[in-house]
């Protein structure tokens, strides 16, 4: 059993709901990017979703958006997030999670970001646009098993049923609570009661 499985499963048993927080790596610097990351983990945070920053985070709200921004101006590349992640993983005993396009993964080859991505510490990937459909080219959940990685797709309100059974008999999901970008919200939409049961 993998460290995320073990989480979700602790969690599950305690019947509680899981916390998962986002930094985006090197915002505000990489040393306050461990800093806030081992905070967090030292205050009951269950998962943390490292995102490498991209010049054109389409899922992104302006609050991402701009950090990723930020990041990238100061000179953030793929292979410092990889040095944070192993340099974390060392610091910190929950999952750690890389959130990232796929035109990154592509770029820095599909396997060996995924083996990579496991040696660093990584526990699971969520790469937002890597659609099933493209998966006989790409071969992205092949890598993601080869290396033991847990491929954590994500489906939105949006999503047909059909499509959230296919995904949530097979995946881990992560719901996108509206459809656009991510925006602040008090509460779960009604909409988003229905996607969960179909997941």
């Amino acid at each position: 059993m993998t460290k995320l499985e073990e989480k979700l499963q602790q969690i599950k048993s305690k019947k509680r709901i899981g916390l998962m927080t986002h930094v985006v790596i090197g915002y505000p610097t990489l040393e306050e990017t461990v800093s806030i990351v081992k905070t967090m983990a030292e205050n009951g945070v269950d998962f943390i979703e490292l995102q490498i920053p991209f010049s054109d985070p389409l899922a992104d709200g302006p609050t991402i958006m701009k950090a990723c921004e930020e990041a990238l101006q100061k000179g953030i590349k793929v292979k410092d997030a990889f040095k944070l992640a192993q340099k974390l993983s060392e610091q910190v005993e929950i999952p750690l999670l890389f959130m990232a396009y796929y035109n990154t993964v592509f770029k820095y080859g599909t396997k060996k970001f995924c083996d990579d991505a496991k040696k660093a510490g990584i526990s699971g990937l969520i790469i937002p646009d890597m659609p099933l459909d493209e998966e006989h080219e790409e071969h992205f959940i092949k890598y993601c098993k080869e290396a033991d990685l847990k491929n954590i797709r994500v489906v939105s309100p949006a999503s047909t049923t059909e499509r959230l059974k296919c995904q949530g008999s097979r995946w881990i999901c992560l719901l996108y609570c509206q459809t656009g970008n991510y925006r602040c919200s008090k509460r779960i939409r009604p909409a988003n009661h229905i996607v969960l049961k179909e997941c």
